[in-house]
Order: structure tokens, then C-alpha cells, then sequence
């Protein structure tokens, strides 16, 4: 993930239903892939649905993936405020 990051891979890409690389990593509990993605994606981005990294992961039941897109939230949030 690092390497595609330093090639210049968009961290905000979007898929199908406009989900991102951190809704996808986040959804399927890749919690190290999330925490080098909140290092520059856009983590409150919601998707077509309206779903962001971390709804997806807490949908999952995914406990370190949430936990680490929450934190990401909120410091974003705060970083805004």
C-alpha cells in the first residue's frame, strides 16, 4: 500500500457505488491498510449510500477497522473545527 501511495495512487478514488480504497479496506477489516489510508484520504467521504469508512466497518462488526476509521473521524473533525 505504501509503495502505490509514493507512485502517486489517489487515495480517493472511487468504485462502484463511489466507495473509496478506505470504505473497501475498512468494510473488509483491513485495520493496517485503514491506518496508512487516514493518513491522507478524505475519511468522512461518504459513498452512494451515504456510508463512510467507518459505517461500513462497524456495519462488519469489525472492532480494530472502526476503531481506527473512528479515530481518523474525529480528528479530522477536530482538525476542521
Amino acid at each position: 500500500m505504501s509503495a502505490l501511495l509514493a507512485a502517486g495512487a489517489s487515495v480517493d478514488a472511487t468504485a462502484d457505488f463511489d466507495r473509496t480504497p478506505l470504505d473497501i479496506a475498512a468494510a473488509k477489516g483491513h485495520a493496517a491498510t485503514v491506518t496508512v489510508l487516514t493518513a491522507a484520504a478524505s475519511v468522512n467521504a461518504a459513498d452512494s449510500f451515504q456510508d463512510t469508512p467507518l459505517d461500513r466497518a462497524a456495519a462488519g462488526g469489525l472492532a480494530v477497522a472502526a476503531t481506527t476509521a473512528h479515530n481518523a473521524a474525529s480528528a479530522a473533525s477536530a482538525s476542521t473545527s
